[in-house]
């Protein structure tokens, strides 16, 4: 009796390997998973300017500044913009009470999930520079860049 359990069980097992069934069939039907890193090709130069251009409407202190908060609005998302109702907002904004002499940006990161660009601006204060603000920029229409928010570093 016990060779014909044997037997059957050794018959079942050849069946399950010669008709691709069971535990170690593959699925070839699924891509293989690769460490591969996909880049976005999105240009953040658009959304540099947008921040720039902004600066220069709202900061005094920098080269190349032309202060006019009109002008400024038109780079911010409407819900930004609507806390813009004073010329008090731009020190509350940039979390300062005096400009910087200067300022250039460092960093330009498109993020993928969220679809936005965090901006990160240096201001110069003498002979030092330091990070300042995190701007975080967002597409509106077609090439069209708009500051969504504005993050000061601490100090």
């Amino acid at each position: 009796m016990k060779k014909i359990n044997y037997l059957f069980l050794f018959l079942l097992m050849g069946a399950f390997m010669f008709t691709g069934t069971g535990c170690g069939k593959i699925d070839d039907t699924i891509p293989p998973v690769t460490d591969e890193v996909t880049t976005s090709t999105v240009s953040t130069s658009a959304a540099e300017d947008t921040v720039m251009n902004y600066m220069k409407n709202t900061l005094g202190t920098i080269p190349g500044a032309n202060i006019n908060y009109d002008s400024a609005k038109a780079y911010l998302t409407p819900d930004l913009e609507a806390e813009f109702t004073t010329p008090m907002f731009i020190p509350a904004s940039y979390c300062i009470q005096d400009g910087p002499e200067n300022v250039k940006i460092t960093e330009a990161d498109y993020d993928e999930y969220y679809n936005w660009i965090n901006i990160v601006v240096q201001g110069q204060y003498g002979d030092e520079w330091m990070n300042m603000w995190d701007f975080v920029v967002v597409q509106v229409e077609g090439d069209e860049w708009m500051i969504n928010e504005i993050r000061c570093f601490e100090r």
